[in-house]
């Protein structure tokens, strides 16, 4: 699994709602499945093309409480934890 997600130290299933692309980007949007009542952290990670791709980016936007999170994960930061 190239892109996994946990909330509170523990996996988080997520559902994949759609895939796209553009002339330069795929984007990929998930759904979680189950969510923990009380978030207090939250861990993204994703290698998706890193290998692949020389210098390649993964944008992620988490849309949380009616804010908009932004991340920019690449070969030499893959993951990122934040708090919720």
């Amino acid at each position: 699994n190239r892109m996994r997600i946990s909330v509170n130290n523990k996996n988080l299933p997520y559902s994949i709602c759609e895939i796209s692309k553009d002339t330069e980007h795929y984007t990929i949007s998930v759904d979680f499945d189950s969510v923990e009542s009380k978030m207090k952290n939250m861990t993204i990670s994703s290698t998706c093309l890193i290998n692949e791709i020389k210098d390649q980016s993964n944008i992620i936007y988490l849309n949380y409480k009616d804010k908009q999170r932004g991340f920019r994960l690449h070969k030499e930061r893959t993951s990122t934890t934040f708090d919720l």
